[in-house]
């Protein structure tokens, strides 16, 4: 499914994305966690930081990112009386115009958010083409270390930072089972403080979080103590998380 999504779901949304996409991010980041969160029947109110964590997707910005770098590279290779490089110009010169119609006010707001400030006023090709993999790569790693700030101080899912690798596709996801299976898991990783919902059989079930304990019948009712605490539950732990 997710080879399905990369070439023709990402591969229409990001078609050309490095002329327009920068101004639409959160747009853009919404199609590929919505597609996730369909894709493992999760609730439509899970955080998006949470999704890209358990299923090891990097944010689309730094293919974005990718993509203006390498536009930035063949601009600077082109001569001076190429339009494309006139409306280049054009733009650097123009820091009044409006953000979202400034293209390179866009590419140099991101290069400063990876501290590379300096090759934006150096504009030399040599320097940019030597970093680009460098750059993306420390947008990648502002990028996870954002998501991992968030899930630290998350109040929707407080039990995640003790279960999750903060980082990589997570080993269950891999597992040669019925999907079925792996769904339940994500849905029970990711679901909320305040209530657990999930499919089993073909119905949707939830539980809210409270009372004594249906299971073990000792502790109150909570994400924590289903995913980590309790008793009837270890063998379960054990296997999946």
């Amino acid at each position: 499914m997710m080879r399905l999504y990369n070439s023709i779901v990402q591969a229409t949304l990001l078609y050309s994305a490095e002329l327009w996409a920068c101004c639409y991010m959160d747009r853009v980041e919404a199609v590929q966690t919505r597609f996730l969160k369909s894709f493992l029947s999760l609730p439509r109110n899970t955080p998006h930081y949470l999704v890209r964590l358990e299923t090891g997707c990097h944010h689309l910005k730094i293919k974005v990112f990718r993509a203006m770098l390498k536009w930035w590279v063949k601009l600077l290779a082109m001569s001076d009386d190429r339009l494309p490089k006139i409306c280049f110009k054009r733009l650097m010169e123009k820091s009044e115009l409006p953000f979202s119609y400034n293209w390179a006010l866009q590419l140099k707001s991101l290069l400063a958010a990876v501290g590379a400030d300096h090759l934006w006023t150096d504009q030399n090709l040599k320097s940019v083409k030597y970093n680009l993999n460098d750059l993306v790569e420390r947008l990648k790693n502002h990028c996870l270390s954002s998501d991992i700030d968030r899930v630290l101080n998350s109040k929707y899912n407080i039990i995640y930072r003790d279960v999750s690798a903060l980082g990589g596709l997570e080993d269950y996801i891999q597992f040669r089972v019925n999907f079925k299976k792996i769904k339940f898991i994500s849905q029970i990783r990711l679901a909320s403080n305040d209530s657990l919902r999930f499919f089993v059989g073909g119905k949707f079930h939830k539980i809210e979080t409270g009372s004594v304990c249906l299971m073990c019948k000792k502790k109150t009712q909570t994400l924590e103590h289903i995913v980590a605490h309790c008793s009837a539950l270890v063998n379960i732990r054990k296997l999946y998380i």
